[in-house]
């Protein structure tokens, strides 16, 4: 809103602002564009902030540049070993193999594949 000082009231104005959002942003970025809050008479206008959220993926869950996924296997692949497919958020598919497992919560990380730091350009 401005204030417009000639009639003593508000005016609805609107302007386009473009957010400069990276790949790889993190929640809770915070986007800051100067002087263009809503006036008030006799005070600065002040700033508008717009607050970055991230939107849930069906698939992946982030953990800092990192990104985790579950895969089910059956019991003749997690006593004998196996392979696995993979779908990167690229659409990238993955052949992942793994040994027999010996215990039921076994991990493995494939390095640069997750998200891209904003700031470094590299992938968790």
């Amino acid at each position: 809103k401005l204030y417009d000082s000639s009639s003593a009231s508000y005016v609805n104005a609107s302007k386009i602002v473009e957010l400069p959002i990276k790949p790889g942003m993190k929640q809770g970025t915070k986007f800051t564009f100067a002087g263009m809050g809503n006036e008030e008479p006799g005070y600065e206008a002040p700033d508008m902030v717009f607050v970055l959220k991230e939107k849930p993926n069906d698939s992946f869950k982030r953990s800092g540049d990192d990104l985790e996924t579950y895969v089910d296997i059956s019991l003749k692949e997690a006593l004998n070993g196996g392979t696995v497919a993979v779908k990167t958020l690229t659409g990238e598919s993955l052949r992942i193999p793994f040994a027999p497992l010996s215990e039921t919560n076994a991990s493995t990380t494939i390095r640069e594949k997750g998200m891209p730091n904003s700031k470094t350009g590299q992938y968790g």
